[in-house]
């Protein structure tokens, strides 16, 4: 966990570093050694905050 949230951290002075997706979320991976996690999140530019709604193993795809 404490992997996820440091890489989280990186999206306080940098938002856009995700890659862009549909709907305005971006994608942000997580680099586990051999496998990944994906974080999806939303960049709420006149509030400055970032919105995660969800965390995904690389495996779990088809449910990000």
């Amino acid at each position: 966990m404490d992997l996820v949230v440091d890489a989280l951290h990186i999206l306080g002075p940098h938002p856009r570093t995700g890659r862009p997706l549909e709907f305005a979320l971006r994608e942000l991976a997580i680099s586990r050694g051999k496998t990944a996690c994906q974080a999806l999140y939303a960049y709420d530019e006149p509030g400055d905050m970032v919105i995660v709604p969800a965390l995904c193993h690389e495996r779990e795809q088809d449910y990000c």
